[in-house]
């Protein structure tokens, strides 16, 4: 497991222990130098800090397919096809880098 994955666990476990700070200017949790949003249905997602990189939708995209295809981008045909990772080859860069653990 990915220490980030260890830390967002602490992080879960901590907000839900009441040991994280409530920033209501922002409407998100604040712990250990990341921020955490909460979803109506109570699903908490990491928002920012060390550790934390944020995609937007055509990233986030470009990533699951990534790891659909086990980093081997020639077996993610929707990457060449899709018109928004077309549009957004840095998408896929950007994506690709995490995958790899360039981009921590």
């Amino acid at each position: 497991m990915g220490l980030w994955k260890v830390e967002v666990a602490q992080d879960i476990e901590g907000i839900a222990a009441g040991r994280a700070a409530w920033n209501k200017s922002l409407s998100r949790y604040e712990i250990d130098g990341r921020t955490y949003g909460i979803e109506e249905n109570g699903t908490i997602f990491p928002t920012g800090g060390p550790n934390i990189v944020n995609l937007n939708r055509v990233e986030y995209g470009a990533l699951k397919q990534i790891v659909r295809a086990r980093g081997d981008v020639s077996a993610a045909p929707q990457l060449a096809r899709d018109p928004n990772f077309v549009r957004n080859p840095e998408a896929i860069e950007k994506a690709l880098k995490i995958y790899n653990g360039i981009i921590p």
